[in-house]
């Protein structure tokens, strides 16, 4: 899904530790700087250890702050895989679907572009939810810009 994107936007590509509530807390502070960042956890599943940085700072920097909009997706791949252990199936998107200033949607492959261009779009931060099982999905691509 990433393929070759480090050459397509040099200089904007970093590759982190593993450590959730870093790489959460990195991209609002990104957001907070105006730059609107694509973040990934591995597995929606370790959001876990990130939760004080998406409850309590990414969804709530709209209302705190005097600049309303701060873009932000936090890209989670989500749901069951192959022999994949039992603390990375987890399916958790219903846990931030209460928490105000947060967006989450789930995607399959036919609405994933468009959807992905809204979320990067959206003033407000945007939880990506994406099903593991449709990385290896084929499907039609709408052109343009939809």
């Amino acid at each position: 899904m990433t393929d070759g994107i480090a050459e397509r936007f040099p200089g904007r590509i970093f590759e982190t530790p593993i450590a959730e509530a870093g790489i959460v807390g990195v991209g609002v502070g990104a957001a907070l700087a105006g730059m609107g960042p694509v973040i990934e956890l591995m597995y929606l599943d370790f959001v876990t250890c990130a939760m004080d940085e998406v409850v309590n700072q990414a969804a709530k920097m709209r209302y705190m702050r005097a600049v309303r909009e701060r873009p932000m997706v936090i890209r989670l791949p989500c749901g069951v895989g192959r022999l994949l252990a039992a603390q990375h199936s987890q399916i958790m998107e219903s846990w931030f679907m209460h928490v105000p200033g947060l967006q989450g949607w789930s995607v399959t492959p036919a609405d994933a572009k468009g959807l992905f261009k809204t979320a990067i779009r959206s003033p407000d931060p945007v939880l990506f939810f994406e099903y593991k099982r449709i990385y290896t999905s084929k499907g039609e691509v709408p052109d343009g810009d939809t």
